[in-house]
């Protein structure tokens, strides 16, 4: 009966974490927005689930982002310039990007940027990959590259801070669409995102904060 009884909770155990893993799913077309920007993104996307089983983000990638030379040779995805449309996030119950401030609930777009190479940056993260968001109403042209100045101003907007709203990208995970939680307790989205005509993994996170 004992054993029958630790097997029981062996079970409970395995079952709970199994129904706590972080899981991805294929959702429908964007449905708010610019036409532009619907125009610009894959007609089907992505919700991620985090490992408490809520919904962390909904993301529809860009169609097509322009490929191009990356002026930083320490940059992850080398093909990609930045100020380039890259899709469009949702946070349907708010968020919170890399500084760990909140993101308002709402729609945003994702453009690439690097992390500035100065004192004020030196060491906040591994690599100067990031996705700056922007509320959606407000990037209307996807086709058009943004300058550094630009797209900060306009990244504050979303933040409603003085900073950009910034999500750090990392090396894309094995599972392509997909999600893990890393070794820092970052959960990390896996998606194709075509650059240059190239379907090309990236990874992104969407929940968790550097300290």
């Amino acid at each position: 009966m004992r054993n029958s009884g630790r097997i029981v909770a062996m079970l409970f155990v395995m079952v709970a974490v199994a129904m706590a893993a972080t899981k991805v799913e294929s959702i429908g077309t964007l449905d708010k927005g610019p036409a532009t920007v619907k125009a610009a993104v894959e007609a089907k996307g992505y919700r991620v689930y985090g490992d408490n089983g809520k919904v962390l983000a909904e993301v529809w990638p860009a169609k097509d982002a322009t490929a191009g030379k990356n002026p930083s040779d320490a940059a992850l995805y080398a093909n990609l310039t930045p100020g380039t449309f890259a899709g469009v996030l949702s946070f349907p119950a708010g968020g919170q990007d890399y500084r760990g401030q909140n993101i308002p609930a709402g729609v945003y777009t994702m453009r690439y940027e690097l992390l500035p190479s100065d004192g004020n940056h030196m060491g906040v993260a591994p690599n100067p990959d990031f996705f700056l968001l922007v509320p959606i109403d407000e990037d209307t042209n996807p086709a058009q590259q943004l300058a550094f100045a630009d797209l900060v101003k306009l990244s504050k907007t979303a933040a409603k801070t003085n900073h950009p709203a910034v999500f750090q990208l990392n090396e894309p995970g094995s599972a392509v669409p997909g999600a893990a939680v890393d070794d820092n307790g970052f959960t990390v989205f896996t998606f194709n995102l075509t650059i240059g005509g190239k379907p090309t993994p990236v990874g992104m996170i969407v929940n968790g904060s550097a300290e």
